[in-house]
């Protein structure tokens, strides 16, 4: 009796699916060098417009380079002139940050503010504000009056805090 059972495969089955996989390989790698070789040729286009806009560049930081600055007298004159018709227009008051400064010195650290509007014309602020509990409120004004950093403090309304999470809410008009 002859076996013909045999666990290796018969010569010739794989080498199609062999050639197939390697015309599949060399077909994206044909796709591949026309993409590269496409954007290529788009930088080698693009290239002769930047270096058209480099030597736009270089030659426009030359002409600043040559120009001289003003001596400082004159600089300094007019630095006087605006500061004369800032003067006249109105727009004094503290700048935004020196405002928050004096504000964060009179608010303890249990208070958060939620709101600010600061109308620096009228050298006026709006600080809308919420705490857990009440007697940070008295404690804020008192802070506020007794450190006179603000002209006039008042206390514009009060109220529970939305959402039923306990605690109030209030707002304040200050004055410098």
């Amino acid at each position: 009796m002859k076996i013909t059972a045999s666990f290796i495969s018969r010569s010739g089955r794989s080498a199609p699916w062999l050639a197939s996989g390697f015309v599949l390989m060399g077909i994206i790698q044909l796709i591949a060098a026309l993409v590269f070789s496409v954007q290529g040729m788009g930088l080698r286009a693009e290239q002769t417009e930047l270096e058209a806009r480099l030597a736009r560049g270089k030659q426009a930081a030359e002409e600043v380079a040559e120009t001289p600055l003003p001596p400082q007298s004159a600089l300094f004159q007019l630095r006087s002139r605006i500061a004369a018709v800032n003067q006249v227009t109105g727009s004094g008051g503290d700048a935004l940050t020196g405002v928050l400064r004096r504000l964060e010195t009179g608010l303890p650290d249990e208070v958060a503010l939620v709101s600010l509007r600061y109308q620096r014309r009228q050298r006026e602020i709006l600080a809308v504000a919420e705490t857990n509990r009440a007697d940070n409120l008295s404690e804020v004004l008192q802070r506020l009056e007794r450190n006179g950093v603000f002209r006039e403090v008042r206390l514009v309304r009060q109220s529970e805090r939305a959402g039923g999470q306990g605690g109030m809410q209030f707002e304040l008009r200050l004055r410098d």
